[in-house]
């Protein structure tokens, strides 16, 4: 149309309508079309911008602008905002290293946030992070995805949240998408978040005073949930729905948000997978010991908890890691099944307390959300003390399995006569191994043992002692699939034992770099993929993780557990409520073995042997 603006016929009957001369006039027309295409080229131009902003969005956080990436999974084939590496604490160096995190400071211009922050300073675990992962002190970082972004395209509703607290046996593991890639989450329309928080004695370690009290990892987690509280709803996320999960320490973790005062109103439901706040080594109550036999191996002063403080505070964080490396547990401590050194602590000496006491005292107290829960183990748990040490160490399992004294609550031994002990020794042997030694061709017994007394046993009993203050639902995860953890290849390479080990579950919940990326569309591993994350995104969403009959769930309901029976979902190849009590008679005999106390039964019994040879693993 505009190439056929310009007539003679037109531009006179202008021209004398508005006493411009024709040259003028001519001019001025030129002046308009160019006006006209400038305007054009704005509004293309402006098209790309829009399109530029919605694939590299920014969102504004009450402590400054971040860009995030928009990506098409190629797993659920829908969009995803990420949001990688957000400071939401300020770098805990110098001053800062082992107290409570500080809120970091504001920024003004764009911050990038397209990738996964710095990863904290640890030891490798089995393999896992990735050796190639890059850590430093600085590494107190959030990462948020989501389906949606309030800025960027309408929203019908604030989404729920769902927070994720990584395990890794409080001194390994990241919240990076390598390890865990929430797609199948985010499909099932929540919003997500990861994060990062201090590790082994940088995170753990107490000299018993105020400038060191314990917990500075525990408290990172819990600065990031009032991060989510203040900011998610700018993500798209709903703070009022926030669901905490997390796996083995990270399952510990969230059990303990739960049991401590300072996180209460933070979150609305929890998930713990395979770790529980009620097993000896998630809580230590004479960390002060191992922060002293640190700084006396980094030649600090013990003499005074100030001057060791100032030595740990400016020693280099890889001779802290190699210090820690060299500890081992004190014999009084491997006699009482505590052999995780920087773990959680009974932290009386911090201004707030985030565990002012054991989690069974906080029980009887009646402290806690008491929010719904889900909880659960994988059935051959135990298969991780096998992957240990040398492959096929005969020697280590008969030296186990001829001292099973080991396995028996500290409480007990103390209270019981050396007939007495022979006499639980005895029913631990018959129940688990027939009175018949264990080979590298009879593991059963030895994985079914391990599986309980480190995961299986305390599991029940939390589901019991919870139980009466919300809905809990347990699971018992036996999918035997090809997603498989890097310790479960090295015990079905050298022992010719399959099962489904610790973590496995986690394949399939998350992308993860190195195990579930050969995924074969309509496989049974990607149908368990889509079921897990629909029962957790359920979970999240309604509070229940099954809805009506929903064929993709096999139809099932997965009910709460009872009053009188322990009944829980079995997920495998198919999903199937299980009307039994949990673990059934290896529960029984742990019953009959561990004293109750007021009412709840402390789960104490965690193998010395196990954590010692981790310890051992870890040094070589």
């Amino acid at each position: 149309k505009l190439s056929h603006y310009h007539s003679s016929h037109s531009t006179a009957a202008l021209s004398s309508l508005c006493f411009i001369p024709e040259r003028a006039f001519i001019r001025m027309e030129l002046l308009v079309i160019s006006i006209v295409f400038s305007l054009i080229l704005l509004s293309v131009t402006s098209q790309e911008l829009e399109l530029a902003e919605d694939d590299s969005p920014v969102v504004q956080t009450s402590l400054g602008p971040v860009q995030g990436l928009k990506f098409v999974s190629p797993w659920t084939k829908k969009e995803i905002y990420s949001f990688r590496g957000i400071p939401y604490a300020a770098p805990p160096l110098g001053g800062l290293r082992f107290k409570d995190p500080e809120p970091p400071g504001k920024w003004s211009t764009v911050k990038n946030c397209k990738e996964d922050g710095n990863s904290c300073p640890q030891v490798d675990f089995f393999g896992l992070p990735d050796s190639n992962l890059k850590t430093d002190e600085d590494c107190l970082y959030i990462n948020v995805y989501t389906p949606e972004i309030k800025n960027i395209k309408p929203v019908s509703g604030l989404l729920p949240v769902m927070v994720w607290v990584h395990g890794g046996g409080f001194f390994a593991g990241s919240g990076s998408y390598n390890e865990s890639g929430p797609d199948f989450l985010v499909a099932g329309g929540v919003v997500v978040v990861t994060l990062n928080y201090r590790l082994g004695a940088l995170g753990f370690l107490s000299l018993d005073i105020p400038g060191a009290p314990g917990n500075a990892g525990m408290k990172d987690q819990l600065l990031a949930l009032q991060w989510v509280k203040r900011e998610i709803a700018q993500f798209g996320g709903d703070a009022g729905s926030v669901t905490l999960f997390g796996e083995s320490a990270g399952s510990a973790a969230v059990h303990l948000h739960y049991l401590s005062p300072l996180s209460t109103g933070l979150f609305h439901r929890v998930i713990g997978e395979s770790g529980t706040a009620l097993t000896s080594w998630s809580v230590r109550d004479n960390a002060a010991v191992y922060g002293f036999k640190l700084a006396a191996a980094l030649n600090c002063s013990t003499a005074d908890s100030a001057a060791a403080l100032r030595c740990l505070a400016a020693a280099d964080a890889q001779a802290i890691l190699d210090a820690q490396q060299q500890l081992t547990p004190t014999e009084e401590d491997s006699k009482n099944s505590q052999s995780m050194i920087f773990v959680p602590s009974i932290d009386k000496a911090s201004s707030k307390p985030f565990l002012p006491d054991f989690p069974r005292m906080l029980l009887q107290q009646g402290q806690g959300s008491f929010v719904p829960f889900i909880m659960g183990v994988n059935s051959d748990e135990g298969m991780m003390a096998l992957g240990m040490g040398t492959p096929k160490d005969e020697e280590r399992i008969k030296n186990i399995t001829n001292n099973l004294e080991i396995f028996i609550p500290p409480e007990v031994k103390n209270q019981s006569t050396e007939s007495r002990l022979r006499f639980l020794e005895k029913r631990i042997r018959q129940f688990y191994f027939k009175d018949s030694v264990p080979s590298f061709t009879n593991l059963r017994g030895y994985v079914d043992l391990y599986t309980d007394v480190l995961f299986g046993y305390s599991t029940a009993v939390s589901a019991r002692a919870f139980r009466d203050r919300a809905d809990v639902y347990l699971y018992y995860f036996a999918f035997n699939g090809v997603f498989k953890e890097r310790i479960t290849t090295i015990v079905e390479q050298a022992y010719n034992f399959s099962g489904v080990s610790h973590a496995e579950e986690l394949s399939y919940l998350f992308v993860r770099q190195k195990v579930n990326q050969t995924a074969i569309e309509d496989s049974r591993e990607m149908q368990t993929w889509r079921k897990m994350a629909k029962l957790w995104t359920n979970f999240a969403k309604y509070g229940t993780p099954t809805v009506g009959t929903d064929p993709e769930l096999d139809s099932v309901t997965w009910l709460s557990v009872g009053n009188v029976t322990t009944h829980y979902l079995q997920i495998d190849k198919s999903l199937t409520m299980v009307s039994e009590d949990y673990l059934g008679p290896r529960v029984a005999l742990w019953d009959s073995i561990t004293p109750s106390r007021s009412g709840y039964l402390q789960a104490t019994a965690v193998a010395i042997v196990l954590l010692t040879t981790l310890i051992l693993y870890l040094t070589k």
